[in-house]
């Protein structure tokens, strides 16, 4: 079976722009590959609907409402490369702009890493890269769920991203509501599954985050522990967000965790940005509760 020397690889530049980012999935590549290859599988956890030709020249499309931008068409898409269970690489079109997006997979002890490099001559869309939000942060965690729970967790709907209203996400985390209180509050915690911007401590520690490092908490408004939590949020450009977060335990001892931004932005870019954004730290928070490991295990930007 050919596999990827992905050393090699994270050296060379495919583009003037260039986002990366690997995912850890605990299955092997064959499972991996037909979530990536089959339309009934890519539709279950990223799209709403696929057509697939697996050949050089064939069609590798997607679209839908949770797939951004929304509203792609088949002409769009181009398999530039195949081999199987290794390397797909395909044209997708994002606005008027070429880019390619390459997916490789190495084996590594049954368990798979994904690596998705999506190239173009200049930024289709906002100003992102590995550091900033993009559809990734939230497509890879997505399809690591559908593969080793057997359901995707929080597919983002971009259409609701988009909106001017406050925006809500959830997901259910199969542990108990102080579990996953304690991962908010305890500094050690919230450092090693959301470095480097953590929440707000206490009132009574009295302590902030360090400034200059993006976006942050600076303040605890409310808590009720450990059911809900209000807190402000600095982005690095506008006014600060209104965050609040609910936990609730169902009867099957899983805990309901939701994130509320009460003050979307004014452009509908950085509200879509911020989405994702928030969107990824909850999937974060569902790995490290239910796992144990934290993300950056688990993903490389």
């Amino acid at each position: 079976m050919p596999m990827i020397q992905v050393s090699n690889l994270s050296k060379k530049r495919r583009g003037a722009w260039e986002i990366r980012r690997r995912e850890k999935i605990l299955f092997p590549p064959e499972r991996v590959w037909s979530a990536l290859t089959e339309p009934g599988e890519l539709t279950a956890w990223w799209c709403d609907e696929a057509t697939l030709d697996l050949r050089p020249g064939g069609i590798y499309s997607f679209s839908g409402k949770t797939v951004y931008p929304t509203g792609e068409t088949e002409g769009n898409f181009e398999i530039l490369d195949i081999e199987d269970l290794s390397r797909l690489e395909y044209r997708w079109f994002i606005d008027e702009v070429e880019t390619s997006v390459l997916y490789e997979l190495e084996s590594n002890l049954e368990q798979t890493e994904l690596i998705v490099t999506q190239s173009a001559e200049r930024c289709p869309v906002w100003a992102s890269s590995d550091s900033q939000p993009n559809w990734w942060w939230t497509a890879l965690p997505t399809l690591r769920t559908f593969i080793e729970d057997g359901a995707p967790e929080l597919r983002l709907d971009y259409a609701k991203a988009a909106a001017k209203s406050p925006q809500r996400f959830e997901a259910s985390i199969p542990t108990y509501a102080w579990l996953v209180w304690s991962k908010l509050f305890d500094p050690a915690e919230v450092q090693r599954w959301w470095p480097p911007c953590p929440l707000a401590m206490s009132p009574e520690n009295g302590e902030e985050p360090p400034e200059g490092c993006g976006p942050a908490s600076r303040e605890v408004i409310s808590l009720e522990p450990p059911q809900r939590l209000e807190n402000d949020w600095h982005w690095k450009d506008g006014p600060a967000s209104r965050i609040e977060w609910g936990l609730t335990e169902t009867e099957g001892e899983d805990t309901i965790v939701s994130i509320t931004d009460h003050n979307p932005a004014e452009e509908e870019a950085d509200r879509v940005q911020r989405a994702i954004y928030w969107a990824s730290t909850l999937l974060s928070l569902l790995q490290v509760s239910r796992t144990g490991s934290a993300p950056e295990e688990y993903q490389e930007r």
